[in-house]
């Protein structure tokens, strides 16, 4: 049994209307959807649709809507703002995700292409994860670690305050429109949750934590 590091898992509705956003500003079916088009870098991916007369929309994550609704948590599921399976010790096999703060962890594996996270809880998971290994680069990190940037791991998100007026004007009011409207200014919150365990690590590699948390008291 495998499982995810899981962000969230946006509604249903709020994906097919924007299916229809999308069709409607090319002029043509969608053929295929990537929510991480790696093309020139992993941290920066670009989301990209594919239309049936071969015409591609590609926006970086902070540029497309979907993107910024989903990283600012307007359209999951409420089920993901209270999951129970958020654990360090989980119940499968073998759990998958994102390595996040790969490159402050272990930098030569940092490619900037994609680094997987592979959690593995069980002897039959070892078993078959042995198998694996010898055709794939790995490098072992303490649990604790391989976690430190990947908060989706062992925490729930929080729900965008406005998530119940997003969806109560979902069926009146044109998707991007509200889109633009709630997300108005949103840092991604996931970067800005990454970006603020990085420069905490690097103040405790160099010992400077107790110094800023001194000066910080002091305000």
């Amino acid at each position: 049994c495998q499982d995810l590091i899981c962000h969230g898992v946006p509604s249903p509705k709020v994906w097919q209307r924007y299916i229809h956003y999308r069709e409607m500003c090319a002029g043509s079916a969608v053929r295929s959807a990537s929510f991480r088009r790696k093309v020139g870098s992993w941290k920066a991916y670009s989301v990209s649709f594919v239309f049936e007369d071969d015409t591609e929309y590609v926006r970086t994550l902070h540029e497309d809507l979907y993107m910024r609704a989903f990283l600012a948590n307007l359209c999951l599921r409420p089920s993901c703002h209270a999951c129970r399976f958020k654990d360090m010790y989980r119940e499968s096999d073998i759990t998958l995700g994102d390595f996040w703060g790969v490159e402050h962890l272990v930098p030569a594996m940092d490619d900037d292409m994609g680094t997987s996270l592979v959690v593995v809880h069980t002897q039959k998971g070892n078993e078959l994860f042995s198998k694996l290994r010898k055709k794939a680069e790995v490098y072992p990190v303490s649990l604790e670690e391989a976690i430190t940037f990947n908060c989706a791991m062992t925490s729930s998100v929080k729900a965008h305050p406005s998530r119940a007026e997003f969806f109560l004007c979902l069926d009146h009011t044109p998707l991007d429109v509200l889109i633009r409207r709630y997300c108005r200014g949103t840092l991604d919150v996931r970067l800005r949750k990454r970006l603020i365990l990085g420069i905490r690590h690097v103040l405790e590699e160099l010992g400077l934590m107790g110094k800023v948390k001194r000066i910080l008291s002091r305000r």
